[in-house]
This record gives C-alpha cells, structure tokens and sequence, in this order.
C-alpha cells in the first residue's frame, strides 16, 4: 500500500536574522546589554525601569544575566530592584 501526500507550505513571517545578528556585533548579547544597564554600586536599578530601558532584550537578558551570576534581585522597600554582582563580564558570542 502506497500513501502519496502532496501539501504546500507557506510562510507569511519574514526574519531578520542578520539584522540581529549584526546588533549583538554592535551592542553586545542581549544579557550584556541588561548588565550595563545596571548601574554599577549598591544602588542598582528598579526591575520595571530595567526593562523599560533595555526594551526587547530585557527579559531574555535578564534571565541569562542572572543565570550568568553577573546580576541579581533584591527587595528594597517593597520593590524589585536589580543590582550588580560583579564589576565587568565579559560577553562570548558564538
């Protein structure tokens, strides 16, 4: 018994790979782009205004730069604030 299938397979979403790509060339992965948001010191940065200033790399980010041990969240008076864990990382893109 053969089975013969026929379909057409259609994408209607473009990428833009090599825009990205030349991004993380330009700025950095987008953890080092969260990690020099951060300001450097005790002080740090409320979580919400870390992602309004990182944008699109701010939850991807974020999540590797903790992961990565470079930053980390702490309560500060009821809010989430983000500090700094070490001083420089450095950024391996492959």
């Amino acid at each position: 018994m053969k089975i013969r299938s026929r379909f057409k397979l259609e994408i209607n979403q473009d990428f833009d790979f090599i825009l990205t790509g030349k991004d993380v060339v330009a700025k950095g992965s987008h953890e080092v782009i969260v990690f020099n948001a951060v300001p450097a010191g005790d002080g740090g940065i409320l979580q919400p205004d870390l992602m309004k200033a990182t944008g699109a790399n701010g939850k991807i980010g974020m999540s590797k730069a903790i992961s990565n041990g470079w930053i980390k969240t702490v309560k500060d008076e009821g809010k989430n604030k983000v500090v700094r864990l070490t001083d420089s990382v450095e950024d391996k893109v492959s």
